[in-house]
């Protein structure tokens, strides 16, 4: 339980603006006592002279009211998403999607008012919703009526308009004390004319950048009114990833289990946008946040987080909706008092929310999931990252960190080293690079495997350098070297998975955002071949003459060239159709010159109600002389399904699978047909399997599915040729 409070606080800890209570005022409650570490201030805190000047206006401008400014209101549009992700999953999972859209009013006075007027909150994973559940609805219009402000009612226009949220995990770059901590220096500069007044409007750019590569400072580009020092717009990110075994409490990490470390969260980009009003007042307008938790290299938690104001009016009466003196039947009125810690008082918070069955067709609120519906183009979300990345400090020489056993992957078992075991160190290095070396033994193999990898850049923007000898698996449908892989191996004997060993070098760049990510690597690479060095397992306690199949024979030689991987996917929402793609792509030369590529899509999609249906296309072939060891391989439970990793082999196929689910989300029994056709040139023109013929392999089954395909147990039988039943559970199913 503590690790999901974990995994729950890293979702959390950088949107408390728009998720968590807040009091009036909290933005004000930013880390300000002096970070350890930290000497007098020093001489280089401002680039120039006019960034000192610009500071020093926006310092005095933070804690001053503004002048004629007695209220605004406008329509407020909110939404969260969280998904699940993996390094090997076909598609990302959403774990919660939420909208919120309502009327709201702020006074100078104090009075805060918002009338909900729609609201939605979906587990599309498990497949729930309160647009279908009446208690979860019921539920949701209870929260509204007693939950947090909506976030432009937490803003105070006298403040810093950074808006952090109410949790001291920062340095405010506008605090008194910043300047020990941060360099400020002056960027660009954006005239706006305005026609009606007749004036211009000068925005100017401080940069910020952190002095040391901690969690607690932030990389910033603030955008200040010239005339009056009113920030304008804030972008910003921390210096680096939240690391829990760095960053948490004393001791938080050590009792985590191994296999989920290391704990990490990344944030991308904040930006808090302000819309200049009446030609007078600067009144935040648009929020996002977008973000990352990890456990180590099981999953990852894409966070993202927005919320608009529209329609504004400033200095307008109450509107008659916002008073909520005479209400429908069902409706809820509450007024409370609230703290404001900015003032050192309390200030009335009225709220109005319609009945519970209304919320989910309220305006503004769709079927249309939040990253569907983002204000922010994936453009604009590029531009924002890159102007902040420049502006990342370069780490001291951090603590090495140890770590063993099941972290990592060190621990492993497969009939070709046996048992193996290992320990790794990770440490960070000056430019914001991350060194990790792993190096592991094994009980059947006479050297050990070792990588050493530099790595650079942030999650969605990275690169990284590596030199290794390790053990690698053939078949892109199988990740041979996981933990499920290795209890299989251990119960079962595992099929004939295609090994063979890899000594070289890569250099790689990844990139990565909502619904896409890619990988290009360019490799020089050493192959032999991997004898199996064991074939001990469980079942042989019962089946003392099963038999094992032998391994490959790898051709050796040294090959150099590109690989490439590029994922895609389209929706989260399991009452609307859902799409994803993968292309991989590999030219070498070396040993032998050789091109080899493969391309699936898949289409999951509803039926009638409760019956849903999924359909896969996959299809490779190669050209030049291809080694054995990088033929294709479509068995196992992504692939073939009937088939065991390394029953079939050659040097183009294509697969189809479909299925039909009957049931719901969170839980449903599926029957499934799979086809196979694989072709090998390398065999005579006479052979069968040279070429392609009209009568593909098929196999059949039915399994049961969990969240959304996250979790499958599949009972499948080959149809044609005849063969035998196989029974697999695994993870990442179609649906």
């Amino acid at each position: 339980m503590r690790l999901c409070h974990r995994l729950a606080f890293l979702c959390l800890l950088f949107a408390p603006v728009a998720l968590l209570p807040m009091a009036e005022g909290a933005s004000g409650a930013l880390l300000s006592r002096p970070l350890p570490g930290v000497g007098p201030a020093v001489s280089d805190t401002f680039g120039d002279a006019a960034a000192r000047d610009l500071m020093a206006r926006a310092r005095a401008a933070r804690l001053r009211g503004i002048e004629g400014l007695e209220s605004y209101q406008g329509r407020v549009w909110e939404r969260i998403y969280i998904g699940l992700d993996g390094p090997a999953f076909r598609r990302e999972r959403g774990l919660l999607q939420e909208e919120r859209s309502g009327l709201v009013r702020w006074s100078a006075e104090g009075e805060r008012r918002v009338l909900w007027e729609g609201a939605r909150r979906d587990i599309p994973v498990a497949g729930v919703s309160s647009g279908r559940d009446e208690e979860m609805a019921q539920s949701l219009a209870r929260e509204l009526g007693g939950s947090r402000l909506p976030p432009p009612l937490t803003f105070d226009p006298g403040s810093d308009r950074i808006l952090f949220g109410g949790s001291e995990w920062a340095l405010n770059p506008l605090a008194d004390t910043a300047g020990l901590h941060y360099r400020y220096s002056s960027g660009d500069t954006l005239r706006i004319t305005l026609t009606e007044p007749d004036r211009q409007v000068v925005l100017a750019e401080i940069r910020v950048e952190p002095r040391r590569s901690e969690f607690r400072l932030l990389a910033a580009s603030l955008w200040f009114d010239a005339s009056t020092g009113a920030l304008v717009r804030a972008v910003y990110r921390p210096a680096r990833p939240f690391d829990l075994a760095l960053d948490g409490d004393s001791g938080e990490g050590s009792d985590v289990p191994r296999l989920f470390r290391p704990v990490r969260a990344e944030i991308r980009v904040v930006s808090v946008d302000h819309g200049f009003f009446d030609f007078q007042w600067w009144i935040p307008r648009r929020f996002l946040f977008e973000g990352e938790a990890s456990v180590g290299r099981l999953a990852r938690f894409p966070l993202s987080v927005e919320w608009t104001l529209s329609d504004v009016d400033v200095n307008a009466p109450v509107p008659l909706e916002l008073v909520g003196d005479d209400l429908p039947d069902g409706w809820v009125r509450t007024e409370v008092m609230v703290a404001r810690p900015s003032r050192e008082d309390s200030v009335p918070v009225i709220r109005i929310v319609p009945p519970g069955g209304t919320l989910a067709t309220g305006p503004g609120i769709s079927d249309a999931t939040a990253r569907e519906r983002s204000t922010f183009t994936p453009g604009e979300l590029r531009d924002l990252e890159g102007r902040l990345a420049s502006l990342l400090p370069s780490p001291a020489l951090g603590r090495v960190e140890l770590f063993w056993g099941l972290e990592e992957s060190l621990v492993r078992y497969n009939r070709i080293e046996g048992f193996a075991a290992g320990i790794g160190a990770r440490t960070l290095l000056p430019g914001s690079r991350e060194v990790r070396l792993r190096v592991r033994s094994a009980t059947e193999a006479p050297l050990p495997t070792a990588d050493l990898r530099v790595r650079g850049g942030t999650q969605g923007r990275r690169w990284e350098a590596e030199v290794y000898r390790r053990l690698v698996s053939s078949s892109e449908w199988h990740d041979a070297t996981s933990l499920p892989s290795s209890l299989s191996n251990a119960f079962n004997g595992e099929g004939p998975t295609p090994w063979f060993r890899a000594l070289g070098a890569s250099a790689a760049v990844e990139r990565g955002g909502a619904g896409q990510r890619w990988r290009l690597e360019a490799f020089g690479e050493a192959h032999s071949s991997a004898e199996f060095g064991t074939g001990a397992h469980l079942r042989r306690l019962i089946d003392e003459d099963r038999h094992l199949p032998a391994n490959i024979v790898a051709e050796e030689g040294t090959w150099g060239g590109l690989r490439g991987d590029l994922r895609w996917q389209s929706g989260v929402d399991p009452l609307r159709p859902r799409a994803f793609s993968r292309l991989l792509a590999e030219a070498a030369g070396g040993a032998s010159t050789f091109a080899r590529g493969s391309v699936t899509g898949g289409l999951v999609f509803p039926l009638l109600p409760g019956w849903d249906g999924a359909l896969e296309l996959s299809a490779g072939g190669a050209a030049g002389a291809l080694p054995r060891q990088r033929r294709f391989y479509p068995g196992g439970p992504s692939g073939y399904r009937p088939a065991r990793v390394g029953e079939y082999e050659g040097d183009a196929f294509w697969l189809a699978r479909a299925e039909v689910g009957r049931g719901f989300t969170g839980a449903r029994g599926v029957v499934f047909v799979d086809a196979l056709r694989v072709a090998d040139s390398s065999l005579p023109p006479e052979a069968p399997g040279r070429g392609w013929v009209a009568s593909p392999d098929l196999g059949a089954g039915v399994g049961l599915s969990f969240l959304d395909g996250l979790v499958r147990f599949d009972l499948s039988r080959q149809l044609r040729p005849e063969g035998g039943w196989r029974l697999q559970a695994y993870l990442d199913a179609l649906f």
